[in-house]
């Protein structure tokens, strides 16, 4: 599977099978699937996908809570 994902710095990375799991994951929660989606269609359990992504969730909801703020040059916050 690594050799058919053709990645050309794969040995730089030290990448192994996991990481295409890994990455395809993070990617399915940061579209915005639920850790229940995301775990039916890895065959896992939410309790798993919570235990190991559960900081994405949180920066999820950190990118969300201020998305219509600016924090100006002086350090103000200005509503967009």
């Amino acid at each position: 599977m690594i050799d058919l994902a053709d990645i050309a710095d794969r040995e730089t990375h030290d990448l192994v099978l996991y990481s295409l799991c890994h990455f395809m994951i993070t990617q399915r929660i940061m579209s915005g699937l639920t850790f229940r989606q995301i775990a039916d269609m890895c065959g896992t359990s939410v309790a798993q996908i919570e235990k190991t992504y559960y900081h994405l969730n949180d920066s999820i909801r950190l990118t969300n809570a201020v998305a219509d703020y600016r924090r100006r040059d002086d350090g103000t916050i200005e509503i967009l």
